[in-house]
C-alpha cells in the first residue's frame, strides 16, 4: 500500500467514524439490534467480496474463539453505542462512549511492564472531570442527570 493510498483510506475512515453518531441519530425508530445487524451484514458482505476478489475467501471462516470475540467486542460495542445514542442526547452519548481510549491508557498500566506516569493520571483526571461535568448538566447540555443512554455509552466504552 502506498503512502497516498494509506492516507486516503485513513481519511475515509475518519469521515465514516465522525458521522456515526449523526447517522445513528438519523436512523429514527430502527431498534439498536436491528441497526447493528443491518450494518454488520453490509460490512460483512463488503469484506467477503474483497476476500473473494483477492482469492482469499477460504480465510474468512472464523474460529469459535474469534467468533465469540467478535460477538462480544464489535457487536456488543455497536449495540451498546446505538442504544446509547438513541436513548440519550447523541453528543453526550458519543462523548461518553469515546472514553475508551482513556480506559486503554489506564488499563495498560495493569499489563506487565506497564505503569502510569503523572501525565497519564492528569490526562485521565481531566477527561473524567469533563465527562462528569457533562452528565451532571454543568455544561448546560444535560440537566436531567444520568440517563440510561449514559450508562449504555459507558458500558460500550468498557467493551
Amino acid at each position: 500500500m502506498t503512502s497516498r493510498t494509506a492516507t486516503a483510506t485513513g481519511l475515509v475512515a475518519i469521515l465514516l467514524w465522525s458521522t456515526l453518531a449523526l447517522f445513528t441519530a438519523m436512523s429514527g425508530r430502527v431498534p439498536a439490534f436491528q441497526l447493528v445487524a443491518m450494518t454488520f451484514v453490509i460490512g460483512g458482505l463488503f469484506i467477503l467480496a474483497i476476500a473473494a476478489a483477492r482469492g482469499r475467501l477460504h480465510l474468512a471462516r472464523p474460529t469459535p474463539a474469534s467468533f465469540l470475540l467478535g460477538l462480544y467486542g464489535p457487536f456488543g460495542d455497536s449495540a451498546l453505542y446505538y442504544a446509547a445514542v438513541k436513548t440519550a442526547p447523541p453528543a453526550e452519548a458519543n462523548l461518553i462512549h469515546y472514553l475508551w481510549p482513556l480506559l486503554i491508557v489506564l488499563f495498560a498500566a495493569l499489563l506487565p511492564g506497564g505503569g502510569l506516569k503523572l501525565g497519564h493520571l492528569a490526562g485521565a483526571l481531566i477527561g473524567l472531570s469533563a465527562t462528569a461535568m457533562l452528565i451532571s448538566g454543568s455544561l448546560g447540555a444535560g440537566g436531567d442527570g444520568i440517563q440510561l443512554g449514559h450508562v449504555l455509552a459507558a458500558l460500550g466504552a468498557f467493551v
